[in-house]
């Protein structure tokens, strides 16, 4: 067996000395704060002297006093529970700061006098800025990170942070490669609206060479879980995996309806696991802006263009490739897509079945003219009568093509990773090249 030992310290032995040792209720910001939530705390007599009549005093992030009078007797060293039977709104989205303490006319010991304690409630959406791989909870209060197979254990997890790969944009990432992994971010409680969703972006890249798409293990998984008991069990509503995930080096939303849950106070979690399968894959999977959105029957989108992607290859015959979504509840089918090319529209009519979450790729079968050189801006949109959001509906790409001869490159201006003219780029790699050279600028004779 353990022996357990706590706490040791040194208590001035006075007649008169009492405190709070802990709050007790609410235990926690799950499930437990409403409008008239029970405040109780612990009050211990520290003093040599018996105590009755003990002033308590609770207040919420500074605010109104709530003073209460414990009548019983507390013996000396004895340890009490008080009740207030004032009780506290917590309805109001936010961070509360709980503090108690007593005020024993005579207590010539004040520094134990209180205790304090911080309750986070509603959603708070993430998107990792100031995140540094440990301080979750900190920068985006009620969330924590842990790791575990079926239930969320410790403080810590495998998550960790890159401000680099998406164009300074601070992100969260964990390094998929063998067995065993399964790292979560938790929420906090919230109660969950007919029409909400849990939004948030995705991209995998290979650990050893981030400018390349990776796929996933084979059993690999990047799930969102939903707890309806403040963590005691979880149920998966939603999974990325291999037959699923992103295809694009860029981030993908995804988004999980929570519906189901409506009216429920919950906490959602997404949680990256290895399975027990030891793939080749090893790769980073990269987590951004997790908030909640409102899902509606009708809301369609172009996720992005898939091609033409690059400069290389235009021509007069070019197939314009997207990914559409359905970011809504009802299957939809027969909707109008578009595309222009410096504002040359064409229409035509997705006639599959798109279901609620799904995505598909879709080929125009009117090709564009890419092949004059200059600037080409190519948009593709969905058009759907009803869309509930406008905002997602479309995107868009800007490509050159360059005339011939290209443009002569003299290095007049070349520093490590300027571009050196017009159409050149710089990369490093052997059979597939990526990011920055080694190339570096000298001068002879004064060239």
């Amino acid at each position: 067996y353990y022996i357990l030992v706590d706490d040791i310290q040194i208590e001035a032995l006075v007649p008169n000395n009492v405190g709070i040792t802990s709050i007790l209720a609410p235990s926690g910001a799950c499930g437990t704060l409403t409008n008239s939530t029970v405040i109780k705390v612990g009050i211990k007599n520290i003093g040599t002297s018996a105590q009755t009549s003990i002033p308590v005093h609770y207040s919420i992030n500074n605010g109104v006093v709530v003073t209460e009078t414990f009548t019983g007797n507390l013996a000396s060293g004895a340890v009490t529970d008080y009740t207030f039977t004032t009780t506290a709104d917590f309805t109001n989205i936010g961070t509360y700061n709980v503090v108690a303490w007593t005020s024993l006319a005579g207590d010539v010991v004040i520094n134990n006098d209180s205790a304090d304690i911080v309750y986070h409630t509603g959603f708070v959406p993430v998107d990792f800025t100031g995140f540094n791989g440990t301080n979750i909870s900190t920068v985006f209060p009620g969330w924590s990170e842990a790791n575990g197979y079926i239930y969320p254990g410790g403080t810590t997890s495998a998550w960790g942070n890159n401000s680099a790969i998406f164009e300074n944009n601070t992100v969260a990432y964990v390094n998929l490669y063998s067995t065993g992994k399964n790292e979560w971010f938790v929420s906090p409680s919230f109660k969950a609206g007919s029409n909400d969703g849990l939004s948030f972006k995705v991209a995998l890249r290979k650990f050893s060479a981030n400018g390349e798409l990776s796929a996933m293990g084979s059993d690999d998984t990047l799930a969102v879980k939903v707890s309806t008991d403040c963590g005691a069990t979880w149920t998966n509503i939603y999974n990325i995996t291999a037959t699923n995930a992103p295809t694009s080096l860029e981030l993908t939303e995804f988004a999980a309806s929570l519906a189901a849950y409506a009216g429920q106070n919950i906490q959602v979690a997404v949680v990256a696991t290895e399975g027990v399968t030891n793939d080749e894959e090893d790769y980073n999977v990269y987590l951004d802006d997790v908030k909640l959105i409102l899902l509606a029957p009708n809301d369609l989108g172009v996720k992005r263009i898939i091609s033409p992607s690059s400069n290389c290859g235009l021509g007069n015959q070019a197939t314009i490739s997207v990914k559409l979504r359905n970011f809504g509840t009802a299957s939809q089918s027969n909707f109008p897509v578009k595309y222009s090319v410096n504002n040359l529209v064409v229409t035509e009519t997705f006639t599959g079945t798109l279901s609620a979450g799904d995505s598909v790729t879709y080929d125009f079968s009117t090709p564009a003219s890419v092949s004059s050189a200059q600037v080409y801006n190519i948009t593709s949109w969905t058009n759907l009568d009803g869309d509930a959001n406008g905002m997602n509906n479309g995107a868009s790409i800007t490509l050159t093509r360059y005339g011939s001869p290209l443009s002569v490159v003299t290095f007049a201006n070349y520093a490590f990773d300027n571009v050196i003219g017009e159409g050149w780029s710089e990369a490093i790699g052997g059979t597939s090249v990526q990011g920055d050279s080694p190339w570096k600028t000298g001068g002879i004779s004064g060239n």
